[in-house]
């Protein structure tokens, strides 16, 4: 698997890889340098499918939307049904 890109915007961090294995496309979020363990990576066919979800995650970090999305993923890891329902 190699990065074929990466971007910062304030603390936030994403990357795309290319792994050659499966011929997919995975896009990882990053938070103050710490990977967001919650936040499932995810995988695409398309290159620019993962390149324009990695870009919208990353600018919309710049409005109230990122706390509301790590809450999420918080509340989904930890399986929290009724946390969840409030975010959906």
């Amino acid at each position: 698997m190699r990065k074929i890109y990466t971007e910062e915007v304030g603390n936030r961090e994403v990357r795309v890889y290319r792994d050659t294995e499966w011929h997919d496309h995975i896009v990882k979020y990053f938070v103050d340098g710490q990977h967001i363990t919650e936040a499932n990576s995810h995988h695409y066919d398309d290159k620019h499918d993962a390149l324009d979800t990695a870009k919208q995650w990353l600018w919309q970090g710049q409005s109230r939307w990122v706390q509301t999305t790590e809450q999420y993923f918080k509340a989904l890891a930890n399986n929290k049904e009724n946390d969840i329902k409030e975010y959906v």
